[in-house]
């Protein structure tokens, strides 16, 4: 039996496409046009052959570094060369973002609904579309602005080793305009498939539930990346993704998918761990 979330009537009205409010009979208030929805159903995601769900195809790239550089670490000192302090700050981050990403999400789906309430069908369509614009540029910048500096620090890390640097612990300037330039490289000529399930397959995203995901999925990537804490910007937007979700109600959500995402983030550190180790030891070959 499908679960469902209690909301406000004024929530509803905008998530649930309903053209009046419960009671008041006024056909202005807004209703989300279908064409605003990502097109993709949910049922899509599910393997008729087997009677399954397909892999979601999503894991956390943050995961793969923390993971590798474990591996290779332990494979080199053992488990006295870890820095458990910075360790244990970087899981208890990854952890936490997409929760309070989710609560924010949430929030932000309610005030805007509740600010937004007075607004024809047509305006609030038209806002929602630019507030999503503005909003997704925003994820852009703080996604870019945590996860490149993760790759840079891997980067240094390697220089200061190999001793190709020397000195107070610094990032060279061509190793941050290098990360910079491979991230937007790789985002231009990502699969589908990851985009796919981020944005149709956990569930069903209208420009206001878009808006709000990626508003409060840039807060906390902005925030972190203020304090200097690495998160997964995969775990963060997907919180996000489900807290807009659940908004409109909990049935909403597609939580087959989205439990396969998680277990991709369990698998991904121990697997790249391994990797990583299994690396090291081949370079001590030569």
């Amino acid at each position: 039996m499908a679960i469902e979330v209690r909301i406000p009537t004024i929530l509803r009205t905008y998530t649930d496409g309903q053209k009046a409010v419960e009671g008041t009979g006024d056909p202005h208030r807004y209703e989300p046009r279908p064409q605003a929805e990502t097109p993709a159903p949910l049922d899509d995601d599910r393997d008729d052959s087997s009677g399954g769900i397909r892999p979601a195809g999503s894991s956390s790239s943050s995961h793969a570094l923390v993971g590798g550089l474990l591996g290779s670490g332990i494979a080199h000192a053992g488990f006295t060369g870890v820095q458990w302090t910075g360790l244990n700050k970087t899981l208890i981050a990854i952890v936490a973002s997409p929760v309070l990403g989710m609560i924010l999400s949430m929030a932000i789906m309610l005030v805007s609904s509740w600010m937004a309430s007075r607004a024809t069908a047509q305006k609030a369509e038209k806002s929602f579309r630019v507030l999503h614009l503005v909003s997704s540029a925003s994820l852009s910048l703080s996604h870019g602005l945590n996860d490149a500096q993760k790759t840079m620090g891997i980067i240094t890390v390697l220089l200061y080793s190999t001793h190709w640097a020397s000195g107070p612990f610094e990032v060279p300037h061509w190793v941050a305009v290098s990360c910079y330039i491979a991230m937007g490289l790789g985002t231009l000529t990502g699969g589908w498939k990851i985009i796919e399930t981020m944005g149709a397959r956990i569930t069903k995203l209208s420009q206001h539930q878009g808006f709000s995901a990626s508003l409060g999925g840039s807060a906390m990537l902005f925030l972190a990346s203020a304090f200097g804490i690495p998160v997964s910007t995969t775990h963060t937007i997907t919180g996000c993704i489900i807290g807009a979700g659940v908004a409109r109600r909990a049935s909403a959500v597609n939580w087959g998918v989205a439990q396969n995402v998680v277990v991709a983030w369990i698998i991904t550190i121990p697997a790249s761990a391994a990797v990583g180790a299994l690396f090291y030891g081949f370079t001590r070959l030569f």
